[in-house]
């Protein structure tokens, strides 16, 4: 068992899902630079960005931040939008699991 609040601060790994063909020095980037505009980043431990792995369609980062623990689900959420906005101005989109159906066609 972990109590967060002992501690006083607390890291948010925030995963985010691209296409491969994106730039890795890119990605890295975006994502640090959205961590620097939200607030309740922690400067120290410096944010972060890890290439967690390749996926069958999709490159998987982890942004990595530390937040106070009074702070981090606010933070939390203006970091997210940080990095949606900041990958949007890229002209890069977020990969999504999608499922096609296909109908069977009348016989």
């Amino acid at each position: 068992i972990v109590n967060y609040t002992r501690l006083g601060v607390r890291r948010l790994d925030l995963p985010v899902y691209l296409p491969g063909e994106v730039p890795v020095k890119t990605v890295r980037r975006v994502l640090l630079a959205a961590a620097e505009t939200a607030p309740g980043v922690l400067p120290d431990p410096a944010p972060a960005v890890v290439l967690q792995e390749f996926g069958d369609r999709a490159v998987q980062y982890r942004l990595r931040c530390w937040f106070k623990v009074e702070d981090f689900w606010d933070s939390r959420a203006v970091l997210t939008e940080a990095v949606k906005e900041g990958l949007e101005k890229e002209g890069i989109g977020l990969f999504y699991n999608r499922v096609e159906v296909i109908h069977p066609v009348d016989r």
